[in-house]
């Protein structure tokens, strides 16, 4: 009996293309919008077997989309509160916002950073010239996604508002993909 077919996934070249494909899908035709995340490993988890289907990945988004250009670090959502939180690596927020930023991380998709930078800078933990080149990378991808182009009320995001959140167009679609995926 022959080994039945594997995952598209296990075959590093097909994942290659696979995820170069998938960014050009989800930029869509406006390449300017879309900040793309190559590449994420969740080190918690220890799975190091697929570190060399992943380099190619990341290599293969890497060349076609010229990353190296552009490149910066943001955080999982929640990633630098559990910094300080679940991971107990930090023994306060201030402690935890001094280390990520010292670590590199540029954007922190979350609110940690927005609550508790101020109270490490007053505490010293924190000095703010450590935070320009974090703040210079920030305004240069948003610039880059064209968030300062003209008057923000006529751009494409320019009127989103609560009723633009959760509502029963995207409520649907949510449904339909989880259906999808089991």
């Amino acid at each position: 009996m022959g080994e039945r077919p594997g995952d598209p996934g296990e075959d590093p070249m097909v994942a290659s293309a696979y995820a170069v494909n998938f960014v050009k899908g989800f930029r869509g035709g406006n390449k300017s919008r879309v900040g793309d995340v190559f590449w994420e490993k969740t080190l918690l988890e220890g799975d190091d077997d697929d570190d060399e289907s992943d380099d190619l990945m990341l290599s293969a988004c890497g060349m076609h989309f010229n990353v190296m250009k552009y490149r910066y670090i943001t955080s999982d959502c929640d990633a630098v509160t559990a910094v300080f939180g679940s991971h107990h690596y930090a023994k306060n927020p201030e402690d935890a916002v001094a280390d990520v930023l010292k670590a590199g991380t540029d954007i922190d998709c979350g609110a940690f950073l927005y609550r508790h930078t101020l109270s490490a800078i007053e505490q010293g933990k924190v000095q703010e010239e450590d935070l320009g080149g974090a703040l210079l990378i920030l305004f240069s991808v948003q610039l880059r996604f064209g968030l300062f182009n003209g008057d923000p009320l006529k751009g494409r995001y320019g009127r989103l508002g609560p009723q633009d959140v959760c509502n029963s167009e995207h409520k649907k679609l949510a449904l339909e993909a989880g259906y999808c995926a089991s």
